[in-house]
């Protein structure tokens, strides 16, 4: 499987449900949820959980990797579907120091407004087109939202970007700290 692979087959298998057959081994399998997939070496990250508490973390190298079936999830309820959803979400973020939520409500709401206008100029002066989408019911806050791929919360720094791409996170966190 280390062929290329059409961006958007990769993209169908992101927190899903999967079981994925190993060249080697005897046929070997894998069960567990996709967290994210290197788009260049083709390696899984897999999230097993108990109950909906992570309880495994497995990386699959791309050449290992021989099919990937993507299993239905009949056997959990509604509300620890959606459970394990927001902690694959949000498995790796990093909280430096203040919980980001509480830091964003002690930084005076005027300027990060300032804050966010620049980085989106920033951000379109390097070609990135961005959107805004609703925080938290604020309306004077938003999200930045990079081609539904980067998300960048308030106080809008290097740490506050989410992404399961960590290459282009990667790249966005540079150029978040260019501008500063």
């Amino acid at each position: 499987m280390t062929e290329a692979i059409d961006p958007s087959y990769l993209y169908q298998h992101l927190k899903k449900y999967v079981e994925i057959q190993l060249k080697s081994r005897k046929k070997e399998t894998k069960v567990g949820w996709v967290y994210t997939i290197d788009p260049v070496s083709l390696s899984y990250v897999l999230v097993e959980f108990m109950s909906d508490e992570p309880k495994n973390v497995t990386v699959i190298m791309g050449e290992e990797v021989a099919q990937v079936k993507i299993l239905p999830v009949t056997d959990i309820d509604e509300n620890t579907y959606s459970s394990i959803q927001n902690k694959l979400h949000s498995l790796f973020s990093e909280s430096v120091g203040l919980d980001q939520n509480l830091k964003a409500e002690l930084i005076n709401e005027e300027f990060l407004i300032k804050r966010r206008n620049e980085l989106i100029k920033w951000l379109n002066k390097n070609r990135l087109p961005v959107k805004l989408d609703t925080y938290e019911n604020n309306e004077n806050l938003s999200v930045i939202n990079i081609l539904d791929t980067v998300f960048i919360k308030p106080p809008y720094e290097e740490q506050t970007c989410e992404s399961t791409n960590e290459i282009i996170l990667d790249r966005v966190q540079n150029l978040i700290k260019n501008l500063n």
